[in-house]
């Protein structure tokens, strides 16, 4: 089995991320009020980023999300990664070759 992460061979990974298959369970908190065609969009990509489902990335229609009529939008893709990011940095502290350097500005 390949890590799509890494392209390097690899045992399977652990489940670490828990994602369940119903779009409303471990969904993205989101601010602003979105569309339930986007916001699935949205759970499908950040559980296909957790899954590594290359598949499933690839065929995921990439919308523009303008939030409350302002010029500040960002695609779904985008918004599925600032969701999963916690379940992304898990993954990759798995990878023994990167190292990870924590600065804290408030210590």
């Amino acid at each position: 089995m390949y890590n799509n992460w890494t392209s390097s061979p690899t045992s399977a990974l652990p489940s670490l991320f828990n994602i369940s298959s119903s779009p409303t369970a471990n969904s993205p908190t989101l601010s602003n009020n979105v569309s339930d065609e986007i916001f699935h969009s949205i759970y499908t990509a950040r559980a296909a980023i957790c899954d590594q489902d290359l598949e499933t990335l690839k065929s995921l229609k990439l919308h523009l999300i303008i939030n409350n009529n302002s010029v500040l939008g960002e695609t779904i893709l985008m918004t599925a990664v600032k969701e999963s990011a916690h379940e992304i940095i898990e993954l990759l502290t798995q990878v023994p070759n990167i190292d990870f350097n924590v600065v804290c500005n408030y210590c």
